[in-house]
């Protein structure tokens, strides 16, 4: 079933191969069979882990497998279910629809092996999906979005963890909302127990906050009398896991609770037939719940996550984990002495080399102390122990190598208080109320595309439709005019963004914002010298808008006047460093002037946090004229990468000749019902 095609050069820490595989597809009973999917994996490993990822199935990874026992991180499936988004076992990205958007029909993504300074080695790939523009597409679970999503799964020497990072970028000169999320299959087994360090959950929508007790009642799968899923409200932890207690094996997955505060856990009852209870699933996502509407990105920025995931063996149930250590807590007491005792046991999740790990308790004038001094590395544990007055009573654990502390903690941590301010905004940004203009069209567009079907029967987009009837309410109201004109030109409706952003300006003619939006209005329009004149206004307004100095450097390029593009740039990257496609712009001109070393330190941030971007990966062939290898890292980013040609080649026109224009929005469509020609603005 598998052979070994290719293989990297000299034996190092880190090697990449691929490997050809056949994946059978399953349908539901009844339904025809079809034949099986055959695709080349991509294989990162090093002496503790073997990780498969199949970049022609939407960048799915198929297997992360531990060596040293032939353990899977994951549940794995080697076949295709062809009923649940196509679902293939192990770990996804769900985009651009945050819940199972991630299907691989139709998906495949551009990629490249980037090794590290440190040894590392990073499949990265880049995947796009505005060419999703038919009316089902543009629906519920719809495939269609401007942004770009790039993700890179790193391995670096004696590392034990899979590591993912996902990004989404907004390419256009607007805010756009951003929902990511990612989801983990984890096999199940009857005694496990769900460790969240939450005290309050939800359910889809924000439905029935209740209390978590950890290690108590839904902390164990038992006690599951039916489907359901657990949305955390309140995670501050770096990290969630299940625990098997059978084998003593506890499954981790480590993230930044302030940048990812979304962590779902989904489980079927026990009692349901076995080939659907096969796994529990954990998501990581931007927001707490899948239905928020997310957040804006701001023009030309990014958004994302890293996460980790790793098991240990032999701690116990786990008390605390980051990405380097995983700890298990006990107290046990004497029966012949009545002294108690706070036993911890760390596993680390990578190799450490030489330590020093303590655990502390007490005041500083009766501090008890216990200290191991040795080797911590993969497949090992260590136990540090300390006398305690009764169980319970606060540990403070602390791991430390060289000018490294891997670990600092307080133990047993107390579960977060509940927040009920918290709880509301969540509910309140789920469910906004329909009579609040304003809120409601904000919240429609900060959801995403216009679809013609509502995700349910309280969420249908109604963003232009409500901004028009607000802007008609409040005449005098600047910002629903700017709210008005920035959705209508968001889908392409001109006459309508240009009339209402021309109000805007009326009202406040030192709005840099509305000269922004009526500039690029205008520019669609073909009217490049009135649009030169409004973006120029909104440089210098008394609220500048910074986004529109990118086209006033498009214009210095037209005019043939790059140097003056390269002084019009420098202050934007400077003021807005979050902005990639105006560094881009301006890595490419300073490397055109032959200014390489500045160029390559504009690239190096950007190469650094997403190193699939199409677009910074042709600037740093720029920019290293005499590296070779960069001309075959863009040429393997767009092998299988459809769209990215295209967008390569609008980037250029960018470079070379000042020529932006919009990415292509889904036009009219015919209804193969009615028969009616339908506008996007009459969805």
């Amino acid at each position: 079933m598998a052979l070994t095609v290719a293989a990297e050069e000299p034996p190092s820490p880190v090697q990449w191969s691929t490997i050809e595989r056949s994946y059978p597809v399953r349908f539901r009973q009844g339904r025809r069979p079809r034949e099986a999917v055959d695709v080349t994996n991509v294989v990162l490993e090093n002496r503790h882990l073997r990780i498969e990822v199949a970049p022609e199935l939407a960048g799915r990874v198929m297997h992360v497998q531990y060596k040293a026992d032939d353990a899977e991180l994951f549940n794995v499936h080697d076949w295709i279910m062809a009923w649940n988004a196509w679902d293939a076992g192990g770990y996804r990205t769900s985009f651009p629809f945050y819940e199972h958007g991630m299907r691989f029909r139709g998906q495949t993504a551009g990629w490249r092996v980037v090794r590290g300074d440190d040894g590392s080695l990073s499949l990265t790939m880049d995947m796009r999906f505005a060419r999703f523009s038919t009316p089902q597409e543009l629906q519920y679970k719809g495939r269609f979005s401007h942004q770009r999503l790039g993700r890179t799964i790193t391995l670096r020497p004696g590392q034990a963890y899979f590591e993912c990072d996902a990004r989404v970028e907004n390419p256009l000169p607007y805010r756009l909302g951003v929902r990511l999320w990612s989801t983990i299959q984890f096999p199940t087994d009857r005694q496990a127990e769900f460790i969240l360090p939450i005290s309050r959950y939800c359910d889809h929508m924000g439905e029935d906050p209740s209390d978590w007790t950890p290690g108590e009642g839904k902390a164990f799968w038992r006690n599951w009398p039916k489907t359901g899923s657990v949305f955390s409200l309140n995670l501050q932890a770096p990290f969630v896991a299940v625990y098997y207690p059978e084998s003593d094996v506890n499954r981790i997955r480590i993230a930044d609770p302030k940048v990812s505060p979304g962590a779902k856990l989904y489980a079927w009852p026990m009692h349901v037939p076995p080939e659907h209870a096969k796994f529990f699933e954990f998501w990581t996502g931007l927001d707490r719940v899948f239905e928020q509407p997310g957040h804006f990105m701001k023009p030309f920025s990014t958004a994302g996550f890293a996460e980790q995931i790793y098991r240990v063996r032999g701690i116990g149930r786990l008390t605390w984990a980051n990405r380097h250590v995983a700890v298990g807590l006990h107290y046990e007491t004497s029966e012949d002495t009545g002294a108690t005792t706070a036993i911890v046991r760390l596993a680390p999740a990578a190799d450490l080399g030489e330590v020093v790990a303590s655990a502390t308790t007490g005041s500083a004038a009766t501090t008890a102390a216990s200290r191991f001094a040795g080797t911590l590395d993969v497949g090992e544990v260590r136990e540090v122990s300390v006398a305690v007055n009764k169980p319970g009573q606060p540990v403070r654990v602390m791991v430390r190598g060289g000018k490294e502390t891997w670990l600092d903690v307080t133990l047993p941590a107390a579960p977060p208080a509940p927040d009920a301010e918290l709880e509301r905004a969540v509910i309140d940004s789920i469910r906004p109320d329909r009579s609040d203009l304003r809120r409601w069209a904000e919240h429609s567009e900060r959801r995403g595309w216009i679809q013609r079907k509502p995700e349910s029967g309280s969420l249908g987009t109604s963003a232009l439709p409500a901004a028009r009837t607000l802007a008609e309410q409040q005449p005098d109201d600047l910002d629903a005019h700017l709210l008005l004109g920035r959705i209508a030109l968001r889908l392409g409706e001109l006459d309508a963004a240009s009339t209402a952003l021309r109000r805007a300006l009326q009202l406040d003619p030192g709005s840099g914002l509305a000269h922004h939006l009526l500039g690029l209005t205008l520019w669609e329009q073909g009217r490049r010298d009135a649009a030169a004149r409004q973006f120029r206004a909104a440089c210098a307004s008394k609220r500048p808008a910074p986004q529109a100095a990118y086209f006033v450097a498009m214009n210095r390029i037209a005019e043939d006047k790059r140097p003056a593009a390269v002084a019009v740039l420098q202050p934007l990257v400077r003021g807005e460093p979050e902005m990639v496609r105006p560094r881009l712009l301006l890595a490419a001109l300073l490397a055109g002037e032959g200014r390489h070393a500045e160029a390559r330190s504009l690239l190096d941030p950007v190469l650094q946090a997403d190193p699939a971007s199409v677009e910074a990966v042709w600037v740093a062939s720029l920019a290293w004229p005499d590296e070779p290898g960069r001309e075959a890292a863009l040429e393997a980013l767009l092998k299988d990468n459809p769209e990215a040609d295209g967008a390569l080649e609008q980037f250029r026109s960018e470079v070379d000749d000042g020529d932006w224009e919009h990415p292509g929005r889904p036009g009219p469509f015919k209804s193969m019902r009615t028969g009616r020609v339908y506008r996007l603005m009459e969805w």
